[in-house]
């Protein structure tokens, strides 16, 4: 098993090679400027997701991301089964706004607060169907913005 510093460290370089191979220069200074939480982690490595309230089309932007993540081998993304409650709620929306303005997509988690390493414990990443179809994005574009709200919670 890989201390949490090995764990941290293949995360930032998958994460890196993921952002250089997969991202269009508008999304990678997007990724760059995104705040990613480094003080929690989830207590395993599997972590269980599921799609919600969203087209078949963002469904399989999703699995795109999952797919993305899962090839990494940093951790292991699991659909969660029926009547299962999910670690990650994968959805879209017809807008999305925020403090901070409009945004491609946004992460929402929560935590326990422990001392020295907080433990996340769910989270729900949204895209935003309306700002994405405004600027164009491309089904790989979509994906690449989906696989970096994942990333917003990977431990």
């Amino acid at each position: 098993m890989l201390t949490k510093i090995g764990k941290w460290t293949i995360l930032m370089i998958a994460t890196i090679v993921l952002t250089i191979s997969t991202c269009g220069t508008t999304i990678f200074a997007a990724a760059i400027t995104a705040k990613t939480p480094s003080w929690g982690s989830w207590d395993d490595t599997t972590i269980t997701y599921k799609t919600e309230n969203t087209s078949s089309y963002y469904q399989s932007i999703w699995k795109n991301a999952v797919k993305r993540w899962n090839k990494v081998g940093v951790v292991k993304l699991k659909a969660a089964t029926t009547g299962e409650k999910a670690d990650i709620t994968l959805t879209s929306s017809a807008s999305l706004s925020t403090q901070g303005g409009k945004l491609a997509g946004y992460t929402n988690y929560s935590y326990y607060k422990k001392s020295g390493n907080d433990q996340i414990v769910s989270a729900k990443s949204t895209l935003n169907r309306r700002l994405l179809s405004k600027y164009d994005y491309t089904k790989n574009q979509r994906t690449n913005v989906a696989t970096h709200e994942i990333k917003l919670v990977m431990p």
